[in-house]
């Protein structure tokens, strides 16, 4: 299924670029040049200001995370949500695995993703709204904007239900219905004790300053992002102002979100900037410009995340393996 999304995305992307015109989107990219790979460093920021925010989650009182550390696990969890068909929940289970490896515990770290990733659906919620406020401000179709504000509204719905079961147990709810499923004891052995992980929720749920915190940090992200739109918009000779960026990155960004089910969000984000960048005044050429040099900004940012991720890997195995090998030697 997957892969027929994949399919179906590229079938879209390859039908609005031969209607907007390849030609007109290659003269776009020309006009940026090589500048675009200024958005590569650039993207450091919304991934140090995301880490920020799960480091706060992810700091008690006898123990700190390293933010480098973190900032380099955060590059590995959006690079595979981003690059990989992983559904985008690939990304948080390695983020865990990687967080509890770094010196904190299970129980913290899978709190931690839960709770953070329930904070980015808030504040992208609060971020899309920002957006559709200042896209009734340029005064477009009240239609188009009242099925914006009803997708919000079924989100913010959702992300409320999400919440209601991150109280009532949900590790220990699971694990019950996996042993009623029959599931092998290798699987509830990973599961571990699930009452300390609804447990590190509750904590976590119950330090509003805390929560707030991280919260704070994840829009600073955001809004960084909308950074990185207007500056990539900016190199290809077609200026706009922080308005129109904040509403393309917010709207679009909700966009892929939804559309999770879609590796990469192929097609999605394609179709999302020409529709939104139209709204706008931004020709379609242009649109498609923006978002190949996203993509290119993604591929070029995550690929050492993940080559360094599995580096890693590889290196913890070997000497895992060269451990076992000299216990039973001796």
């Amino acid at each position: 299924m997957t892969l027929a999304f994949g399919m179906l995305g590229l079938v879209v992307t390859l039908l609005l670029a031969i209607h907007a015109g390849i030609q007109g989107i290659i003269g776009t990219l020309a006009m940026a040049g090589i500048s675009v790979l200024w958005l590569v460093p650039i993207h450091t920021v919304p991934i140090v200001l995301d880490s920020q925010g799960w480091k706060t989650l992810l700091t008690e009182s006898n123990h700190k995370v390293s933010s480098l550390f973190l900032f380099w696990v955060a590059g590995i969890r959006e690079a595979m949500n981003g690059l990989l068909p992983v559904l985008r929940v690939g990304g948080e289970l390695t983020g865990i695995r990687l967080a509890a490896q770094g010196g904190t515990t299970k129980a913290l770290a899978v709190a931690s993703v839960v709770v953070e990733v329930t904070l980015t659906l808030l504040s992208q919620i609060i971020f899309t709204l920002s957006g559709i406020w200042l896209l009734v401000g340029v005064g477009h179709s009240q239609e188009s904007i009242d099925s914006i504000i009803t997708a919000t509204l079924v989100a913010a719905v959702i992300v409320s239900v999400f919440i209601l079961a991150q109280h009532g147990r949900p590790f220990t709810f699971f694990k019950r219905l996996l042993k009623y499923a029959g599931a092998n004891e290798r699987i509830l052995g990973w599961l571990g004790e699930p009452f300390l992980f609804d447990h590190a929720i509750k904590r976590l749920y119950q330090d509003k300053g805390k929560l707030l915190k991280a919260m704070l940090w994840q829009m600073a992200g955001l809004f960084a992002g909308v950074a990185e739109t207007w500056f990539a918009l900016w190199l290809m000779d077609h200026r706009v102002g922080w308005g129109p960026a904040l509403i393309l990155e917010s709207l679009s960004q909700a966009t892929r979100s939804a559309s999770f089910f879609v590796p990469s969000g192929i097609g999605v984000q394609e179709g999302s900037l020409v529709v939104f960048g139209s709204m706008l005044g931004i020709q379609p050429d242009v649109s498609l410009a923006l978002s190949l040099v996203k993509r290119m900004r993604e591929v070029i940012f995550g690929l050492p995340f993940l080559i360094s991720w599995q580096w890693f890997e590889h290196n913890r195995m070997h000497k895992k393996n060269q451990a076992i090998r000299q216990a039973a030697s001796g």
